[in-house]
């Protein structure tokens, strides 16, 4: 469990920080970024596609009878590679989409601090009612960025890195009142294991009298 919950916790504060890095960039040089994450988009899309048609290719010359999904394959990924050139080429054309992405991506943490409040509610952690204000906040940021009341895009983008850095940072904090919660209930766990051991006269692997331990329900 406690290996468990440290990688969690590192996924988490990795995404936390790429999130406040992209939120400020945004703030910052709101254009220039834009145009760079759609780029990034449209290399990704290239990527994508070619190691679909070049792996489901290679597959199918490896196989004696072929390879079923290879048609499929070769077409989405043709689909992918044509997209991202023209997202690479034409990313202006193309920001209008990235407010949109944003809005999901906050959209998508939204949703996760009420997972993260249903679990920390559960165990009895104190804190919880972070992540409900943190899914409010991230729900206006995402609502704003879908219903665009701005006169300006450069104002929109301004506001996604308001509500990226937020996001980034609520999470943090989450982060860090979940590893303070599990160690407050580890601590619990483990004093109430060693009184029980003690009732039963035991405790470090000695056999202890129970009338020389002085227990609170015997004062």
């Amino acid at each position: 469990m406690k290996e468990f919950l440290h990688r969690i916790r590192l996924i988490t504060s990795i995404w936390a920080i790429l999130l406040i890095a992209l939120g400020v960039l945004l703030v910052m040089r709101p254009g220039e970024v834009m145009i760079v994450i759609c780029r990034l988009c449209g290399l990704l899309f290239v990527i994508t596609g070619a190691f679909m048609i070049i792996s489901s290719s290679i597959r199918r010359l490896s196989q004696e009878n072929g390879y079923a999904g290879y048609p499929f394959y070769v077409i989405f990924g043709g689909v992918l590679l044509a997209a991202g050139l023209f997202i690479v080429w034409q990313s202006k054309a193309f920001i209008e989409f990235v407010a949109i992405l944003l809005a999901i991506i906050l959209l998508i943490n939204a949703v996760n601090d009420i997972i993260e409040m249903r679990t920390l509610r559960l165990f009895g952690f104190v804190g919880w009612y972070i992540c409900l204000v943190n899914f409010v906040v991230k729900f206006v940021f995402a609502v704003l960025l879908i219903m665009r009341p701005f006169d300006s895009q450069s104002a929109l983008y301004v506001v996604a890195g308001i509500g990226l850095i937020y996001a980034g940072i609520s999470a943090l904090l989450v982060n860090f009142n979940i590893v303070r919660g599990y160690r407050s209930f580890t601590k619990a766990s483990n004093e109430a294991a060693r009184e029980a051991d003690l009732r039963k006269g035991i405790i470090d692997g000695t056999l202890v009298d129970e009338e020389t331990i002085d227990f609170d329900d015997k004062n």
